[in-house]
């Protein structure tokens, strides 16, 4: 969250090209990676697919009907009054002013804004507040489905295929969750980088013989990092951690 505010804030006002640029480095660091996962996923997802039963593929397809709203809402305007007034809001400000500072009058900017710096590079990035906010809007969405996955793996690990669909489907079809994968609250990423936290906690101490990469020091290092995202993200992240 402060490297995206100490970018943030010495990003030229309407400059797409710093950002774009920023953008780009992370993909390429990652793809490799990526490619490899998606191949992977793609393999086992097929083989998965013949072994669904009914009940799993209503599960699953009420899943696809929540992210598919979740999507197309991305594109309404906003009209939640939190968004409107700090996640989006504070974002827009410092987008119109140039720079981040202190706005007067509202007291949850000075809240954590591990998101709101996430919004406002969007913005910075489009080049529009508005465009901005869908982005931020889809990027919430994903955090969810990504947390949904983690929650849906490690349920299989340890109760089989099963209870992990309904596991997974308990949580994005959660009202609550729902909605979240709508607006721009910063719940998402908190739930997401505390689970992410806790995962690789739970790695590091109870190490399980899978032939990975990572030794206990290395995810007790992304336990730490996790942890401190959750907490850029939303306080309240100190109570799970």
């Amino acid at each position: 969250a402060r490297l995206l505010e100490f970018l943030n804030a010495r990003m030229p006002l309407g400059a797409p090209a710093p950002a774009g640029g920023l953008l780009i480095l992370f993909a390429i660091s990652g793809a490799r990676d990526a490619v490899r996962f998606l191949s992977r996923l793609g393999r086992e997802t097929r083989e998965e697919i013949s072994q669904w039963t009914f009940f799993d593929r209503a599960l699953l397809g009420l899943c696809g009907v929540v992210l598919a709203l979740s999507v197309l809402y991305a594109f309404a305007p906003p009209l939640d009054y939190d968004d409107l007034e700090y996640h989006l809001g504070g974002p827009k400000t410092y987008f119109l002013s140039g720079k981040i500072h202190f706005i007067p009058g509202n007291v949850y900017t000075n809240f954590p804004a591990g998101m709101e710096m996430v919004n406002y590079f969007f913005m910075a990035l489009a080049n529009s507040p508005m465009q901005g906010a869908v982005l931020g809007k889809l990027v919430n969405t994903g955090l969810l489905v990504m947390t949904m996955v983690r929650i849906g793996g490690w349920i299989a690990l340890r109760l089989g295929r099963g209870w992990a669909v309904v596991g997974a489907a308990f949580f994005l079809t959660t009202p609550w969750t729902a909605r979240l994968a709508m607006v721009c609250y910063t719940e998402p990423g908190q739930a997401f980088f505390s689970l992410l936290a806790l995962f690789a906690f739970f790695r590091a101490v109870v190490p399980e013989d899978t032939g990975e990469r990572l030794s206990p020091a290395r995810w007790l290092a992304l336990a730490g990092i996790s942890a401190g995202l959750a907490v850029s993200c939303k306080y309240t992240a100190l109570l799970f951690l």
